[in-house]
């Protein structure tokens, strides 16, 4: 194991043909994840923050991810693809509602950066990634029956 390490002191593993689609996610670490140890750390789509992932037709599409206990999504990686490609998923076609304040997560190549939701983000998102739909909830108001 060692001298293969010392042959790959990247990581030469990577994901091909993935795909995330037509799914309507809510309330990440919410119910069983609230057991977790790390509660710090949900997310919808999660690759942590190593740096070590690689991945090639990395796609996620047609999902709506709505609101979260921690962020909606983590996705980065510190790798480039042999050919020199990034190792980022395309995004097409999803929605993600966040409450202004909240933390969005992370989405980009190189060292991991965290952003959190504001109008200003939500702005910058949707020039980044045309085609998806970045949206702030409506503020939430307490509600009583008489």
């Amino acid at each position: 194991f060692l001298s293969r390490m010392a042959k790959y002191p990247q990581n030469p593993s990577r994901m091909e043909d993935f795909l995330i689609e037509n799914n309507l996610m809510w309330d990440a670490a919410t119910g069983f994840c609230e057991q977790r140890p790390d509660l710090n750390c949900g997310a919808h789509v999660k690759s942590w923050r190593n740096g070590s992932n690689r991945a090639t037709r990395y796609r996620i599409r047609n999902n709506l991810f709505a609101g979260s206990r921690e962020m909606l999504i983590e996705v980065s990686s510190g790798l480039l693809n042999p050919d020199g490609s990034d190792s980022m998923p395309t995004l097409k076609g999803n929605l993600f509602i966040g409450k202004k304040g909240q933390r969005f997560g992370v989405l980009n190549q190189g060292k991991p950066v965290e952003l959190k939701y504001d109008r200003k983000l939500v702005s910058a998102l949707g020039e980044r990634y045309a085609g998806n739909v970045f949206a702030m909830a409506a503020a939430e108001t307490e509600r009583s029956c008489k």
